[in-house]
């Protein structure tokens, strides 16, 4: 039985992503474009690299703040450190002005149903928790994606009306086909959606989420902010009261200014002939 972990990206994961991502848009995204449609607005797996690599360049060497996260769902047949690994998803997600903007979520064609997306969005949502203030969730999506919608609903996600952020790239309703629809959806932080995502990492979640993830749902903090939400009392000030300044997760600026490392990444993203 293969085991699943969602875990940080690593720069060997790039073509793992982009073939993975290419799969589903081509089966998800692009099902209903016509060709023309494809020649226009369907990207390329190269393309998708080259995508994928300055995000992960960006979130290692730039987010000092750690406002952006991304995750990938790694599957492997045993749990041994040198066991191959498949990229099965992957997930992207940042912090602006108290919301939570879940900018890209792909899931492996061949893995949807087996709660890979629900894992990657509990995970990503819970460390957000745990690193910022996050009032509610945001995102985009084809209205004619019913699991997408599925998924995202059951994170207490309705239909809203707001500006997708110029700095996150504007509305995706600029690249696709004038006939195709796009639409927002976002959810609070209520009382309720606490319960529901508490809900959410049990099994077969669970197993799948980061030892980080596991580690903070063990804590006080989350119990405190779980009890601050339920109440209706998740506020900034009780966040910055449960993690304060000098306890925050920031990256130390000198830790990512090792020029050799940086050159290691690069090297692995585009090798020299």
């Amino acid at each position: 039985m293969s085991i699943v972990r969602i875990r940080m990206p690593k720069a060997s994961d790039i073509s793992g992503i982009a073939r993975m991502q290419y799969r589903s848009m081509r089966m998800i995204e692009y099902r209903h474009y016509t060709e023309k449609e494809l020649s226009v607005y369907a990207m390329e797996t190269d393309q998708i690299m080259s995508m994928w690599s300055e995000r992960l360049v960006y979130a290692e060497f730039c987010n000092d703040d750690e406002r952006t996260l991304i995750l990938v769902a790694a599957e492997s047949e045993n749990e041994s450190p040198d066991a191959e690994e498949s990229v099965i998803g992957v997930i992207f997600v940042s912090v602006l002005d108290g919301f939570l903007y879940i900018r890209s979520l792909y899931v492996d064609p061949d893995r949807v149903g087996h709660k890979v997306g629900t894992a990657m969005l509990t995970n990503a949502i819970l460390l957000m928790l745990k690193r910022h203030y996050v009032g509610g969730l945001r995102l985009e999506v084809f209205t004619d994606n019913d699991q997408a919608i599925g998924l995202y609903s059951s994170f207490g996600m309705k239909p809203a009306d707001f500006s997708y952020p110029i700095k996150f790239g504007g509305s995706a309703s600029k690249s696709v086909p004038l006939r195709l629809k796009i639409m927002c959806m976002e959810g609070r932080t209520t009382s309720e959606w606490a319960d529901l995502l508490l809900k959410k990492t049990a099994e077969p979640v669970k197993s799948m989420l980061s030892d980080e993830c596991i580690e903070y749902l063990q804590s006080e903090s989350f119990a405190k902010t779980s009890e601050y939400i339920r109440t209706g009392n998740y506020i900034p000030s009780k966040f910055r009261e449960l993690v304060p300044p000098s306890k925050r997760v920031v990256r130390q600026t000198d830790e990512y200014d090792d020029w050799d490392n940086f050159e290691d990444w690069m090297e692995t993203l585009f090798p020299k002939d």
